[in-house]
């Protein structure tokens, strides 16, 4: 985590339930979720990590051009937090990898994988 300003803040982003590990099978349905909190209220975004030819790691933003991936936020559940999620539909083997969910408020940046 690290200060974006100098400005005042009351609660830099907490993650409150993080992304879980999945394993599943090509062709099904994958939800991946993230809770945060902070004040004033977190905006949450998701990225893929993944590896350029030569070995260089890189952050794809979600959803990107995947047809088949769909991200939705929304407040809550309690004050606030907000809650983000990911759903690929259907899962393919291109699919597999490292999901980050990205949190900040203003105030401060935070990722979680």
């Amino acid at each position: 985590m690290w200060q974006a300003h100098d400005g005042e803040c009351k609660l830099a982003p907490v993650i409150i339930v993080p992304p879980k590990k999945i394993h599943n099978v090509t062709g099904a349905q994958v939800y991946l979720s993230c809770e945060v909190k902070a004040v004033p209220t977190p905006i949450i975004t998701w990225r893929k990590v993944t590896e350029s030819p030569k070995g260089v790691k890189l952050l794809e933003e979600l959803p990107g051009d995947r047809v088949n991936m769909a991200v939705q936020v929304r407040g809550g559940p309690s004050k606030h937090e907000s809650t983000g999620w990911v759903l690929i539909n259907p899962l393919t083997k291109e699919d597999e990898g490292v999901y980050q969910c990205h949190a900040n408020n203003m105030c401060f940046l935070m990722r979680k994988k």
